[in-house]
């Protein structure tokens, strides 16, 4: 249960926006340790895989195409998703 509790904690800390987005998708966190950041299309492809290393971070999305995406940030032992839309 403790570790269920720390994943919603977690999972608060991170702002995503906008959402829906166009160009830029913006993460602000917290955390200043490394990260994993990966986005998945609506198949389960990863079309960017990328790291966060500071606490604003600015992803550029304007060549993906439309749709809905599935965002997941890794750190060492937690895990978020959190569904976007592209405009």
């Amino acid at each position: 249960m403790i570790l269920l509790n720390n994943l919603l904690n977690v999972d608060k800390q991170f702002d995503i926006f906008p959402n829906p987005a166009d160009e830029k998708l913006f993460i602000n966190s917290p955390e200043k340790q490394g990260m994993n950041l990966s986005i998945y299309n609506i198949v389960g492809g990863c079309v960017i895989n990328n790291y966060i290393l500071k606490e604003s971070n600015e992803i550029d999305i304007s060549h993906l195409p439309n749709g809905i995406y599935l965002i997941k940030i890794t750190g060492v032992d937690w895990a978020i998703q959190r569904k976007v839309i592209i405009e």
